[in-house]
């Protein structure tokens, strides 16, 4: 299946997370990566389709959205969103803050649903955290520094297998002659 990228789209999704995460103070560039890519693989992995088709790319700090840097340059160009600055502890945080609502009409229900599924999951988590916590996904595990990681991992759990998954396996490998009984 052939992933097309939808601009509109992925600038509103963008607009719409921060705009509900105005009153999360852990909010910041690190985040709003992460919260995207939970976002576009969560729906490929239970809607069958990415919300935004974004290309996500493996870096240290967990997957970024390629097309991340020049959608908020354009954002901020056209007056929808500023980058505001904060002290957060030692370092700087980077936060986009919208100046008008996003359009959220071109999200099904079931997209909308995800999305504030996934803002509330991560809502107490900080850049560290988010980041730490999405080393743990196979998308990012299986992936080198700057490749792309495949939508199709979305599908691959991260969790390990219990002893009757596991037991269950081994049934089907023997039936299907892969294994001896």
């Amino acid at each position: 299946m052939e992933i097309e990228f939808n601009e509109k789209k992925f600038q509103e999704l963008i607009l719409h997370i921060a705009n509900v995460s105005q009153e999360d103070s852990l909010f910041g560039a690190t985040k709003l990566n992460k919260l995207l890519f939970y976002m576009d693989f969560g729906s490929y992995r239970t809607l069958g389709a990415p919300m935004t088709g974004a290309t996500y790319r493996h870096l240290p700090a967990g997957p970024v959205p390629k097309e991340l840097p020049g959608t908020r340059k354009y954002l901020v160009d056209r007056g929808d969103a500023d980058i505001e600055l904060r002290q957060y502890f030692t370092g700087v945080q980077e936060r986009l803050v919208p100046k008008r609502e996003a359009d959220t009409s071109l999200f099904s229900d079931r997209e909308l649903r995800l999305i504030q599924e996934v803002i509330s999951q991560f809502w107490t988590f900080d850049a560290r955290s988010i980041s730490n916590y999405s080393h743990q996904e196979r998308a990012w595990i299986v992936t080198e520094d700057f490749e792309e990681m495949p939508y199709e991992l979305a599908w691959v759990s991260s969790e390990p297998l219990s002893a009757e998954q596991v037991e269950f396996g081994r049934e089907i490998a023997a039936k299907a002659g892969l294994l001896e009984p």
